[in-house]
């Protein structure tokens, strides 16, 4: 009995295709594929804007970004329009999905996400286990 299922040629293309996308999405990430939100302050008249994220151990922690400009309402801008790279590799996995390829649970990539928001895999890290 074979320990795998071989694919398709049209589900390896599918997979390719995924890949190809997926690897340049990486490394053009911006705040908009970011958990959180931007949070505002007045002091003393000024306003300030933070990102807000909840870290694992579930405590909110909060980044200075920095008084009102042209440059924090582009960040904001760029997060409230969403993450374009991410409704395509959706669209691309959906198919892969459809042709046979693996999928993976909901819950346990929303685990993967965060740990590649934190820099686990740019560092080296791996993930091992079933």
């Amino acid at each position: 009995m074979s320990s795998y299922t071989e694919l398709s040629l049209t589900a390896q293309t599918a997979y390719a295709q995924l890949l190809d996308v997926a690897l340049p999405a990486e490394h053009m990430r911006s705040v908009a594929d970011l958990s959180g939100s931007f949070a505002e302050k007045t002091v003393k008249g000024h306003k300030y804007w933070y990102y807000q994220y909840t870290e694992p151990s579930g405590k909110l922690r909060q980044i200075f970004v920095g008084p009102e400009n042209d440059a924090v309402k582009a960040l904001i801008e760029k997060k409230s329009s969403g993450a374009t790279s991410a409704r395509a590799l959706i669209a691309l996995a959906k198919s892969a999905a459809a042709l046979g390829c693996a999928t993976v649970l909901s819950r346990h990539l929303r685990v993967i996400r965060r740990l590649s928001e934190y820099g686990f895999f740019r560092a080296g890290g791996v993930l091992i286990g079933t």
